[in-house]
């Protein structure tokens, strides 16, 4: 009785050793499982991306001009979200993603005009410009990371692929889940890849712009003094007037990111009778949407020299203002002054 009891005790410690064993061979399997899945599914991901972007870097190219908007409940400028996100607004009516209004997008300010360059197969937006910059969509710093992440990913597969295709099948799974096929991992995550691409690219609020003639729509805020065109207008020391209507084309020796960007410029003479050089605020308004951009001196052109609203001790005897407006915008009034003393000066265009 004795040796069949020594027996049975000993069949039981060998079932409770191979339990023991399998336990622990399903806890590397699941060790090693879970890496692997997600590892598959990292691959799928960056198919996906290296195919668009390789297709994007060797495909025709389409430029469009557009407006700066915004897709929030009216934010941006006028107080709503720091990094609402931001719609090229085209003429036709579409709305075009481009991200944030946060690091590359930073100069771009909302209602400006800019032109959009994007791929004619993927229509994604690959590069931006307008009057306060430009932005290259498709090889900034943050895709060039992506890219070499994406080829180390490239690189670890192909040398240990069958290791980890082998771990994910061996990965203990539920009943259903478990029939599926493990490829049906870097599908899922390349499915991800292109709804991420190809999404809405942000905020789902109807996009919206500034209005050319901006807070003067308003009679609260139109100057109280009117100067017909062509006459000289003078506010806090200083004279200015317009020498005719304004002329469409950026002149010679204008920075090259304003080709294809509609450019309005006026010939001014300003008068300083204060003897100290000084700031003098000026605004372009009109009809249509969009703002008008007022470039800096230096990016007027050349000779006679640009004029932005810094007023030196002696100005030259003629210089020019450049502005930066959408198409379709029309110019009614340069504003002149602040918000105590400013004055509106009737402007056309040729």
């Amino acid at each position: 009785m004795r040796a069949m009891g020594d027996v049975v005790d000993g069949a039981d410690g060998a079932d409770g050793a191979d339990g023991a064993g399998k336990d622990r061979a399903a806890e590397r399997d699941r060790a090693m499982g879970v890496p692997a899945l997600l590892w598959l599914a990292a691959v799928g991901v960056v198919v996906v991306f290296l195919a668009v972007w390789g297709v994007e870097a060797v495909a025709p190219v389409v430029r469009e001009s557009a407006v700066i908007g915004h897709a929030d409940d009216g934010g941006g400028d006028d107080g709503g979200p720091e990094s609402p996100a931001v719609k090229a607004l085209t003429g036709d009516g579409r709305a075009v993603p481009l991200g944030e209004a946060s690091g590359i997008l930073r100069p771009f300010r909302l209602g400006d005009a800019v032109v959009v360059t994007r791929s004619r197969v993927t229509g994604r937006p690959l590069a931006v410009r307008g009057p306060g910059g430009e932005a290259d969509l498709h090889t900034h710093g943050g895709i060039v990371v992506l890219l070499v992440v994406s080829g180390v990913v490239v690189g670890v597969t192909c040398r240990y692929g069958r290791r980890v295709y082998a771990a994910a099948r061996r990965l203990p799974l539920p009943g259903p889940v478990r029939r599926l096929p493990v490829l049906a991992v870097p599908v899922a995550g390349a499915v991800l890849a292109g709804l991420t691409l190809f999404g809405s690219g942000g905020s789902e609020g109807r996009p919206w712009t500034l209005d050319g003639m901006g807070i003067y729509d308003s009679p609260e805020f139109f100057p109280g003094t009117v100067v017909p065109s062509g006459g000289p207008v003078t506010v806090r020391g200083f004279s200015l007037r317009v020498g005719g209507p304004l002329a469409e084309g950026a002149p010679a020796g204008a920075p090259g990111r304003l080709a294809g960007l509609r450019v309005l410029v006026a010939e001014v003479v300003v008068r300083n009778e204060r003897e100290a050089a000084a700031y003098l605020p000026v605004q372009l308004v009109g009809e249509g949407r969009g703002r008008a951009a007022l470039l800096e001196a230096g990016e007027c052109g050349a000779a006679p020299g640009g004029f932005d609203g810094h007023v030196p001790v002696r100005p030259a005897p003629v210089s020019r203002m450049c502005f930066v407006v959408p198409e379709g915008f029309a110019p009614r009034y340069l504003i002149v002054g602040g918000a105590d003393d400013d004055v509106a000066l009737a402007v056309s265009a040729r």
